[in-house]
């Protein structure tokens, strides 16, 4: 006995199907013809140009990244190549190293190339994409700014009751919106909520961030002029819950 395919079902042979599991608020399954999948491939690299195996490649539909990612890298490799089969479209990219599994903000020590990418895949292609990882003290390191006219900021974070904040990092920017990685950026508080960093002389809008980047965890509460050294400035948390993310807003003395 024979069986054949009507032409509303006809298979051909030479199309691979393959079914790709689509992450977002309802998940399905789509098919996509292998003729029509890209290849997405480079390496990744830390600020002084090292491999960095182990970070991966986070493929968005559109520029919100902080979600789940609709395609995910494997791991790259112990040289930082990474390489990956997509549906061709156009996509936003970031890469990522991660102590921890799944969506979340970056910890201390986690890596994050900034800004989305947008790339577009065509049919049937291979696209290369490089990027350069970083953590908070990599960032401070490309932000450093080294002049006669730069001062010393040092001083704490604290809540309302003077018991120092962890957690937290100070940031100060030459306008009051941030965008990707602060203009000047101190280390993570130590344990008793203090920060040093270094700023050329000049008026800047202050506050702090609970994550790196930044993003939406930064709080700017106004301008500050410095001009000298300044070795006790406080910045306090007002909240409710003792917690940084129910903060109200915070006070520079």
């Amino acid at each position: 006995m024979k069986y054949g395919i009507g032409p509303a079902g006809r298979i051909y042979a030479a199309a691979l199907i393959v079914a790709v599991l689509c992450a977002g608020p309802a998940s399905e399954y789509r098919a996509v013809y292998a003729e029509d999948l890209s290849v997405l491939k480079g390496s990744i690299t830390d600020v002084r140009g090292r491999p960095v195996e182990g970070a991966m490649v986070f493929v968005y539909v559109n520029s919100d990244v902080r979600r789940s990612a609709e395609f995910i890298s494997a791991p790259a490799d112990a040289q930082g190549r990474y390489r990956m089969t997509v549906p061709s479209g156009t996509y936003w990219v970031v890469a990522r190293l991660k102590k921890t599994e799944g969506f979340g903000p970056l910890m201390p020590g986690d890596k994050h190339s900034g800004e989305p990418r947008e790339v577009e895949l065509l049919v049937g292609s291979d696209r290369e994409a490089d990027f350069v990882v970083a953590d908070l003290r990599d960032a401070i390191s490309m932000k450093k700014e080294v002049s006669d006219s730069s001062v010393r900021v040092s001083g704490t974070v604290t809540d309302e009751r003077g018991s120092p904040v962890s957690g937290a990092y100070v940031i100060v920017n030459r306008s009051e919106e941030v965008s990707g990685i602060p203009d000047f950026l101190s280390a993570w508080v130590d344990d008793q909520g203090r920060f040093t960093l270094y700023v050329p002389a000049g008026r800047y809008f202050m506050g702090y961030a609970t994550a790196f980047p930044p993003e939406d965890t930064y709080r700017i509460t106004g301008e500050q002029v410095i001009q000298d050294d300044i070795s006790d400035l406080r910045i306090t948390v007002h909240n409710r819950n003792n917690s940084l993310d129910e903060a109200d807003h915070i006070i520079l003395k």
